[in-house]
């Protein structure tokens, strides 16, 4: 059965969208108003290509289509998951291998000496490479580069990223020319859903969070440490 003429418009305008470098994501109001600009927009065409996108690896999306059709605009602003369709499939690269890489080496000497020193910062990251506990305060250094962070200092994190580019080669995918693989705290996290939905990472339970004080379980980065 040949596949039908709309759901390739759909594929192609969201490749086109990435190769001119405009968007990584989309929320799923402007992902759905693509849709119907393409023609997808008959009974439950969306769900199935939406499907048909996602398996091809077009995109990226771990919501359910049906709730996010039916979703308020609250109810999405608050479920990153459901809002979320991913298109660019360098920048999800990127997000894992972010999380992923096993040399913390510069992040620790970062955090063990200096002005910005800090032993809670160490404690956290130790946490991280030998439990696979993740805090949040640890999400922005791991992309470059979100302005600001709750409970982060801003100029510990401008800090952190300088020295970054100046040892390594980041400059060269243009870091310091202002390159953000997350520009905002909203992109932030939903980067982080992106790793939930690939079943990277997952929220900690309570009883977890009581013992390390972590919102995140990252079992794959074990095996990568030790």
């Amino acid at each position: 059965e040949p596949i039908p003429a709309s759901y390739l418009r759909l594929r192609d305008r969201v490749l086109r969208m990435v190769r001119q470098g405009h968007r990584d994501w989309l929320t799923w109001t402007e992902y759905q108003k693509e849709a119907d600009e393409c023609g997808v927009n008959r009974n439950n065409h969306l769900r199935i290509a939406t499907v048909f996108l996602h398996d091809m690896g077009i995109i990226r999306y771990f919501g359910d289509v049906d709730e996010a059709r039916e979703a308020t605009q609250k109810k999405l602003s608050s479920d990153a998951m459901l809002d979320t369709v991913f298109i660019n499939l360098s920048w999800m690269v990127e997000v894992v291998q972010g999380l992923m890489k096993a040399d913390r080496n510069q992040l620790m000497e970062f955090f063990s000496k200096g002005e910005f020193a800090s032993k809670v910062m160490s404690f956290r990251l130790r946490r991280l490479l030998m439990h696979g506990f993740l805090h949040p305060t640890l999400l922005p250094f791991l992309w470059p580069q979100v302005e600001s962070w709750p409970d982060v200092s801003s100029d510990m994190l401008q800090r952190y990223w300088e020295e970054v580019v100046q040892t390594t080669n980041l400059t060269v995918r243009g870091l310091g020319s202002g390159y953000h693989l997350v520009k905002t705290e909203d992109s932030l996290w939903r980067a982080v859903r992106l790793l939930e939905g690939l079943d990277i990472i997952a929220a900690s339970n309570k009883g977890q969070q009581a013992e390390s004080g972590a919102s995140f379980v990252v079992p794959g980065l074990l095996a990568t440490s030790h």
